[in-house]
């Protein structure tokens, strides 16, 4: 496989886990913080870039035919011993391409042990651990030839990494408890209370990403479908068909948008960001039935069924353009099946009352 094949499919399939494994987390952001400063936006999009180098880092360059098989390297002192025979060797640091390979591994986590402590606020030891965890997850994709993907490991399964990686989150968090502690100062002086929701104003980038979060969870139904049938196959011997596993995942994915839906007149991406309906008035159970059943046909849930049908592409492409179109053009940007509904959005964010104003409250 050649270096541009190569390339191209790491980043694509980096691509694609970073924006499944992202929008969860920018989500519990969401939730946590009721929205995106500038700074915590480009934050984001910093993992973003973050993740997708490491995931192309972890699987570049793909072997390109024959390739020798690389035996794990245990001793974490190994990489020190080659910086010490290099050093003999030359003059300079700057020139011993062992303590280069091994100051590289510490900057590459620095990012990621900062980014955990000022986007998630995470505390030093919390975010080593992330460092940890994401340095594992990387040595065991390159021990098992990205699972199983090829026949043996074609790059080294280092316990050097591990080490040299988690010492850059390390220094990444107390990099970022530095720069943000001033922002969390006091916090912890402030009594306990209890969370409310605060009406805000409905922006266009909160509707937006309720959308993208309403996808992300049809792609992550599909995903968990596929490796359930992959399982089912693999350890029990029982053979499911693709067709049947995408069909079933659709299924799956509609009726948990429909309990939503009939629950409270909004989708599961709408409530990850705290978007609540204010539906119009109607008449009895039915009318409430009726209205509902429409904001879920005419929106992620009709999406959602047209993909079971072989030629439900086209009106798909046009009930998501049309999603699109309203949500920019229309007032409160109501999305189409929440204007057929007569429903309206309604943006609120989590707050916590003092415990003072809490109390004083409950004995009005």
């Amino acid at each position: 496989m050649n270096i541009a094949v190569s390339t191209v499919l790491a980043l694509t399939a980096g691509l694609l886990l970073n924006f499944l494994v992202l929008v969860p987390l920018i989500v519990a952001s969401y939730r946590r913080s009721g929205g995106f400063s500038r700074t915590r936006f480009l934050g984001w999009v910093a993992a973003g870039f973050f993740f997708v180098a490491i995931w192309a880092y972890t699987l570049f360059p793909l072997p390109d035919g024959a390739y020798t098989c690389r035996s794990p390297i245990w001793n974490p002192l190994d990489s020190v011993t080659d910086v010490i025979r290099l050093q003999g060797e030359s003059s300079s640091l700057l020139t011993n391409r062992a303590f280069l390979q091994l100051a590289l591994n510490v900057v590459l986590f620095v990012p990621l042990g900062f980014l955990a402590r000022a986007l998630l606020g995470l505390g030093i030891l919390a975010s080593t651990a992330v460092g940890f965890a994401v340095s594992l997850l990387v040595e065991v994709t390159q021990l098992t030839g990205v699972f199983g993907a090829f026949p043996c490991a074609y790059r080294f399964f280092d316990t050097g990494d591990l080490v040299t990686n988690t010492t850059g989150a390390l220094l990444g968090a107390i990099v970022g408890l530095l720069v943000m502690g001033r922002a969390h100062r006091g916090a912890a002086d402030r009594l306990p209370g209890e969370l409310i929701e605060v009406p805000v104003e409905m922006t266009l980038g909160r509707r937006l990403f309720a959308m993208v979060a309403d996808l992300t969870m049809l792609g992550l139904v599909q995903i968990l479908a596929s490796l359930t049938a992959l399982v089912l196959q693999g350890v029990f011997g029982v053979d499911v068909s693709a067709s049947w596993t995408r069909s079933l995942s659709l299924v799956v994915a509609f009726l948990l948008q429909a309990v939503s839906v009939y629950a409270g007149g909004v989708t599961l991406g709408e409530r990850a960001v705290l978007i609540r309906a204010r539906e119009a008035e109607a008449v009895g159970f039915m009318g409430i039935i009726a209205r509902r059943t429409a904001r879920l046909l005419f929106g992620i849930g009709g999406f959602t069924l047209l993909a079971l049908w072989e030629f439900g592409g086209l009106l798909q492409f046009v009930l998501g353009v049309t999603a699109l179109v309203f949500a920019f053009r229309s007032s409160e940007h109501r999305g189409l099946g929440q204007w057929l509904a007569g429903s309206r959005p309604r943006a609120v964010e989590r707050e916590e009352r003092e415990a003072r104003d809490v109390v004083r409250s409950r004995h009005r």
